[in-house]
């Protein structure tokens, strides 16, 4: 089976039109189910502003959009609405989940966030192959791809932190036209380098549907490339994770050997390991593993 077959991509569920009944303010227009409630009168939660005793309700025909999940059907209603870096994103309106259901795009419509991880999006034309490959991240489009991707990288580790795109340059990697992992890293500054620099890989993340294809592989290629301009062969790695140890491993870079005692690290001399031990890391990993 190929890596895409028969998986989703994020965690997203369906989306349907239905008639609503809300609140529009007539001071900012914006929509919601709730107000703020002072003494007997009413006030919109966006700009406070008086809304009267009786609450200005409409009915509209709105998108609706079910959490992939936990199932509950969600309206864009400012109460739900939120921000992903740059991106405006609807969260799920069960407030024991809060998943991400919807993101907006730059015609102001919000759609089902692989919409904005498709290649035709992103690069603005459908010109990426179906081959995986890896491209710089520059433009807002290919931000925004990534900071949606970060999303699903917190969901599964909370270790990850948000990707911002003034603080951290970043890769982004494509298979079958659909943008499915990245990687962030920055330049810092070093000493017994030629460059007086060096690189640190910051996060590295593929969707789970798509690992073990090559992804994780082809961006730390690409930052090794990146890495070779500030100091040959050797790099940075900060809080690197299990899956991250064991990429490094594939690549080379590092070895370690695993005993009864735990992971003992046998090769990392290109590799400076950051903030936390991984090898210590994949020893309590290994010990879950067994359980």
């Amino acid at each position: 089976m190929p890596a895409t077959g028969g998986c989703q991509k994020l965690t997203t569920g369906s989306k349907s039109v239905e008639t609503v009944e809300l609140i529009v303010c007539p001071n900012c227009g914006e929509r919601s189910n709730t107000a703020m409630i002072y003494g007997e009168m009413n006030a919109c939660i966006a700009c406070d502003e008086p809304l009267g005793r009786d609450l200005p309700l409409e009915e509209k025909r709105l998108p609706v959009f079910t959490c992939g999940a936990c199932g509950e059907e969600t309206p864009p209603f400012y109460e739900h609405l939120g921000h992903v870096g740059d991106v405006s994103v609807l969260n799920c309106s069960n407030q024991d989940c809060d998943y991400l259901v919807a993101a907006m795009d730059d015609n102001g419509v919000y759609k089902d966030p692989n919409d904005l991880l498709s290649a035709a999006w992103i690069e603005g034309v459908d010109g990426v192959g179906r081959d995986r490959q890896v491209t710089v991240v520059e433009t807002p489009e290919q931000k925004a791809a990534v900071q949606l991707l970060n999303v699903e990288a917190k969901n599964e580790d909370t270790t990850f932190s948000l990707y911002k795109p003034e603080h951290a340059n970043a890769f982004l990697a494509y298979h079958d036209r659909t943008a499915v992992g990245y990687l962030t890293w920055t330049a810092e500054p070093a000493k017994d380098t030629r460059s007086g620099k060096v690189a640190v890989l910051r996060q590295i993340f593929t969707l789970p549907s798509f690992r073990r294809a090559g992804i994780g592989t082809l961006l730390l290629e690409q930052f090794k490339q990146e890495a070779a301009d500030f100091a040959d062969d050797f790099y940075a790695v900060e809080g690197a994770n299990t899956q991250t140890l064991r990429l490094l491993k594939a690549a080379g870079d590092v070895d370690y050997s695993v005993t009864d005692e735990g992971v003992m690290p046998t090769k990392a001399d290109t590799v400076a390991f950051l903030k936390t031990n991984p090898f210590q890391k994949l020893a309590s990993d290994l010990a879950r593993e067994k359980q």
